[in-house]
């Protein structure tokens, strides 16, 4: 997609997928690599739509697992990364509403489940616990010795968001169902769409378009069965097409 997403991957776990602060994050180490043990690879990292840190917790949780004082993780397949489609639709980092979440409220925080990006799936009988491999390399630099813990009442940054939604006015709407020729229908459809992702601006109104004829009707007359419109000047102006008065 060209457009920047509304949220910087960077601000998402990689192995779980949940909203990280930054004095909650951690790079992609070696060791953490060594100890995904989820039947796959850290892969992806090239690509732009996908986190490149992991949270503290996961971190943490994923080195004790390797190191034989952790049983498992919460989950059995992690964070499932893809290329996402649409902003709109289908976009983990647009469509996840963080502003105003602290590291004590982020846990209420809704993730969407779409095609592109799919939630961590919890362990089941299909799924049973990975044993700890019994050697494994360990990078000095990794150890959880070195992480120093930061406090942990920090806003989410505001210079993680990149971009604010543009919220979509009624004259840009009424000009965008215009120049796509929509019918009631579908004008009605697409102001309910974008009302439900919270891109209108505050005021906007979809109910209109069930009347929108309404106006028009009061120019035309009809005489023995014969629909016409006695002054055309005032039918072009009301559909905002050029016209000469003159002529």
């Amino acid at each position: 997609m060209p457009c920047e997403c509304k949220n910087h991957p960077d601000s998402f776990c990689y192995v779980c997928g949940d909203l990280t602060l930054k004095a909650q994050r951690k790079p992609l180490f070696p060791l953490l690599k060594t100890a995904y043990h989820f039947d796959c690879q850290v892969g992806d990292q090239d690509k732009d739509w996908v986190p490149k840190l992991c949270c503290t917790t996961c971190y943490s949780n994923l080195t004790k697992w390797i190191k034989g004082t952790r049983k498992s993780m919460h989950f059995a397949v992690p964070m499932v990364w893809r290329e996402p489609l649409c902003h709109l639709t289908d976009c983990y980092f647009c469509m996840t509403s963080t502003v105003g979440f602290s590291s004590k409220s982020k846990h209420t925080i809704q993730y969407p489940n779409i095609p592109s990006d799919v939630r961590p799936v919890p362990h089941n009988e299909s799924l049973s616990i990975p044993l700890a491999p019994k050697t494994y390399t360990l990078q000095p630099e990794t150890d959880l010795e070195d992480f120093e813990p930061q406090p942990d009442d920090e806003e989410y940054p505001a210079g993680l968001v990149h971009r604010q939604p543009h919220l979509v006015t009624q004259p840009e709407l009424n000009d965008l169902v215009q120049d796509l020729e929509f019918p009631k229908s579908k004008s009605q459809l697409l102001g309910s769409r974008l009302q439900q992702r919270n891109l209108l601006e505050k005021g906007v109104k979809i109910s209109s378009y069930r009347t929108r004829q309404s106006t028009l009707k009061l120019l035309f007359s009809e005489d023995e069965g014969l629909v016409f419109c006695p002054n055309s000047n005032e039918l072009l102006i009301e559909l905002k097409m050029p016209c000469d008065p003159h002529k």
